[in-house]
């Protein structure tokens, strides 16, 4: 299985699918197929191999850098 992070035009994550082996090198038919049209899908990985960590909704697609980034985390007093 490879993963693809689906990301907003606000570089957002929306969305992570599992896509499986035999679409890992062109996931576009897949992805398009039962997710729909349009969207940005980034691929991700659990060990963090690519684009630093895995990706989850919410987390920021950093283009120019390559990597997600988790949100950082809020505390209340």
């Amino acid at each position: 299985m490879a993963y693809f992070a689906k990301v907003k035009e606000d570089n957002v994550v929306d969305i992570v699918v599992a896509v499986p082996d035999e679409f890992e090198t062109d996931p576009t038919e897949y992805l398009t197929k039962y997710w729909g049209e349009g969207g940005n899908w980034i691929q991700t990985s659990f060990t963090g191999r690519i684009r630093g960590v895995f990706a989850r909704p919410g987390y920021t697609y950093d283009s120019a850098a390559d990597v997600f980034i988790a949100p950082e985390e809020t505390t209340t007093e």
